[in-house]
């Protein structure tokens, strides 16, 4: 289910050519379901794993009992959750705070989720995610109430980091916690930040989602893992392609980067219009490398385990209006958006008004929840300049939701309104609409928080040829 007005992410709409149809040949499928098969699809996949992803032995081993032990599989999916969040991070030395702060926030996560299982029909229980965001929020305002109040590395600030880490993956057990056929609370727990890895947002959607793509027989675990082989010689290709692309584009043509082109309008120089739009248009395509790379990576991992999930990034370049790329560039956090803001706002409010209900549940999710959710991730923003200052920080990152959730509003109801035309001229048309406003919003990103506001309106000026000085 998708909400209103927001397509679900495709996939297998058309073939690719590049790497042929692995799951489609039933020869392969056939021997993918026999020990030397699965054998040969492990080896393969983690000689390609392995030039990705120099950690790629902290995958392969859960992959080998998720395949060889398909029926215990839930229960490899916990172990490889607690080996990479206690055990691995103090491979080099054992830090306690950092295992106590993991330990801490799984503890609450587990008290959390129990207690709103026994509980759900209690008014104070029964939203339950409201109850998790307003925690974090207070537990950051505390601690970050000044600059140094506690120190850099102290427990206080390790808690902080985990609950950053681990947020959305308990938002996610709780959405789970009215499921008939949902996991017990040690299983819930056991899905967050699974071994084949994941950003702060879960890929895929936590345990009910899991439960829905999870392959049942030898015939779909073998398709599945095919698909994961497939995705990883993908990835592998695009890597290449990034690697090429950076290297041509930022060395060899000497485009600017955005936080060098920042940092010459902080300076007072003018980098020019040409240059300014070379760096933005650069910087999309950075972006969108970056994050199919990291994307295909992660679910081509997450398939070979036996669960067979939709990609994070597919066929941008389709999209025919904002709110479509916005799901086909990153598939899991519009889909984070949707489930926690999106949903919750259009079920509760304006019922009785359909286009007010519609686009004010787009920018509680657009607006407030993604502000809210990468104003959360970045604990070291509330630690170095606390919190009631780093609120403020994130003015620049709200002149971005503010745009994005406008045109997805416009797009939608456009969309509605009238069809738009499919030839080969009206695509390029509407693509390159799609990307000359991504470019205009990415304006105002600024990862590290280093720029003004008037620094980005400036150079958002500049791709306008607007004077910069």
């Amino acid at each position: 289910m998708s909400a209103p007005g927001i397509a679900v992410a495709p996939e297998g709409r058309r073939e690719l050519r590049l790497i042929p149809a692995l799951e489609k040949n039933p020869q392969l499928v056939a021997l993918a379901q026999t020990p030397p098969g699965k054998l040969l699809l492990l080896a393969v996949f983690s000689v390609v794993l392995a030039v990705l992803q120099p950690s790629w032995l902290r995958v392969t081993p859960f992959l080998v009992l998720t395949s060889f032990f398909p029926r215990h599989r839930r229960a490899v999916v916990s172990l490889g959750t607690g080996v990479l969040a206690l055990a691995l991070p103090n491979l080099r030395g054992f830090d306690p705070r950092q295992t106590g702060a993991t330990l801490v926030v799984f503890s609450f996560a587990a008290v959390l989720c129990t207690g709103v299982r026994s509980a759900s029909g209690k008014r104070r229980l029964n939203r339950p995610v409201s109850l998790l965001i307003c925690v974090v929020l207070a537990y950051s305002a505390i601690i970050g109430w000044r600059p140094g109040l506690f120190a850099e590395d102290s427990f206080a600030w390790r808690v902080a980091e985990a609950l950053a880490t681990y947020q959305w993956f308990i938002g996610f057990a709780l959405l789970d916690r009215l499921s008939t056929s949902a996991d017990p609370t040690p299983l819930q727990v056991g899905r967050f930040m699974p071994f084949w890895g994941s950003t702060v947002t879960p890929f895929p959607k936590g345990a009910a989602n899991l439960r829905k793509i999870e392959a049942h027989d030898g015939e779909s675990l073998a398709i599945t893992q095919l698909k994961g082989v497939k995705l990883v010689l993908w990835c592998l290709v695009l890597a290449a392609l990034y690697q090429l692309f950076r290297s041509v584009v930022y060395e060899h043509l000497g485009v600017l980067e955005m936080s060098s082109a920042l940092q010459r309008i902080a300076d007072g120089q003018s980098p020019g219009w040409r240059a300014c739009w070379a760096s933005v248009l650069c910087n999309f395509a950075d972006q969108l490398f970056f994050l199919t790379v990291l994307g295909h990576r992660i679910i081509a991992c997450c398939r070979m385990a036996g669960f067979s999930a939709l990609r994070n990034t597919y066929r941008p370049f389709e999209s025919r209006t904002v709110a479509e790329f916005w799901n086909r560039y990153y598939y899991y956090f519009k889909e984070l958006l949707v489930d926690f803001f999106y949903y919750p706002a259009f079920i509760r409010y304006f019922k009785k008004h359909p286009w007010l209900r519609r686009n004010f549940a787009v920018f509680a999710a657009v607006f407030f929840g993604d502000m809210y959710y990468h104003f959360a991730r970045t604990p070291e923003l509330v630690r170095d300049h606390g919190f009631q200052r780093a609120l403020g920080m994130m003015s620049i990152y709200g002149v971005q939701c503010a745009m994005l959730a406008v045109a997805i509003c416009i797009s939608q109801s456009r969309s509605r309104g009238r069809s738009e035309g499919k030839g080969p001229v009206a695509r390029w048309l509407a693509v390159t609409r799609v990307v000359a406003f991504y470019c205009f919003m990415f304006a105002f990103v600024d990862e590290s928080f280093r720029f003004s506001l008037g620094v980005h309106l400036k150079f958002f000026g500049a791709l306008l040829g607007l004077p910069v000085t």
